[in-house]
């Protein structure tokens, strides 16, 4: 079928010369023009089916196709590799190696694309035959593009892991790996992660030792075990609760209407003290459960306590701010 493009001021003798073709006499034009104008068509040329040859139909833009392979020295395919393609416009188009290490990016708009190669695992870029730093795309043509890895040659381990307490990570943790050839020490960063890397295969321990104020959690495992292999990665966690038996543990109820944490883990017998950092109206609300009941705070440095002494999860809520993920939940380990 083809298409073309007709003034709104045609329409009237279209419509009554199909009109008198069919039998009937023509319908008054000037009853259709109100509803037209009002849908802005008065302004735009109407597309309508005929039998002639005008096809104004407006292309897409020109596009073209990239496809390639990423192979190792060899000339094997690799997989897993992570090709990404982006535009001055910063548009950008990712794929991913097969099995057979081809990859493909179909109905890309033409001109220059700025190419980036990510090695998988086990491989990297090999530095005698690097990825170009662009691709050109031709119109209803596939460019190809053949890319390079080199195999590592992976005979060290490493394990890594995070300190936590809830869903916080903890720092200062000292952290010691001990193995027939001697022991290892390090400590958790800012955000309770830890590493130890070039380990010569074979079997390890890990264990903690807390910052102050914290102890192991009931439910953590004193000393993790590792038989390693080379090039594998040992994935650890180590949850610590906060010691709240001598002194009591401190959530700030905040004019950003927060729990600040939201998220504690304790040990049994710790007690938990909020307190209200404005003068605004919050609820300290047990959801589902009768830990302690429900306590309103509408003072500046008001303050509530609550012993924990059996372990659980105490899930709570601020009624006014419930909404805007005023939340929390004391968990006793």
């Amino acid at each position: 079928m083809h298409f073309m493009s007709v003034g709104i001021h045609r329409i009237p003798h279209l419509m009554g010369a199909a009109a008198e073709a069919a039998g009937g006499a023509p319908r008054p034009f000037h009853r259709l023009r109100p509803l037209l104008a009002g849908a802005g068509l008065a302004l735009l040329p109407l597309l309508i089916a005929c039998n002639g040859d005008n096809d104004i139909t407006p292309p897409g833009d020109p596009v073209g196709s990239v496809a390639g392979q990423v192979q190792d020295q060899e000339g094997s395919g690799v997989q897993g590799a992570v090709v990404t393609l982006t535009r001055a416009d910063e548009s950008t188009q990712t794929a991913t190696s097969g099995t057979d290490g081809s990859f493909s990016f179909t109905n890309l708009v033409t001109g220059s694309w700025n190419l980036d190669l990510e090695a998988p695992a086990g491989f990297d870029l090999d530095d005698a035959n690097p990825p170009p730093s662009s691709v050109t795309v031709t119109a209803d043509e596939t460019t190809e593009v053949n890319l390079a890895v080199r195999e590592i040659d992976v005979t060290t381990a490493s394990i890594e892991g995070q300190v936590v307490n809830g869903s916080r990570g903890v720092a200062n943790a000292a952290l010691t790996l001990r193995s027939e050839a001697g022991e290892v020490e390090a400590s958790s960063d800012a955000e309770g992660f830890f590493s130890f890397d070039d380990l010569e295969p074979g079997e390890y321990e890990l264990d903690v030792a807390p910052p102050e104020g914290y102890v192991l959690s009931g439910q953590q495992e004193e000393t993790l075990t590792f038989d390693m292999a080379a090039g594998a990665t040992g994935e650890a966690e180590f949850r610590l609760a906060l010691d709240g038996r001598d002194e009591p543990i401190e959530i700030r109820l905040t004019a950003s209407n927060t729990f600040d944490p939201d998220e504690v883990v304790v040990t049994p017998g710790s007690t938990i003290k909020w307190v209200n950092d404005s003068s605004m109206d919050h609820t300290i609300t047990p959801d589902d459960h009768e830990a302690w009941s429900r306590r309103a705070m509408s003072e500046q440095g008001e303050e509530f306590e609550v012993l924990f002494e059996e372990e659980g999860e105490f899930p709570y809520f601020c009624e006014p701010h419930q909404a805007v993920g005023m939340v929390g939940v004391i968990i006793v380990e």
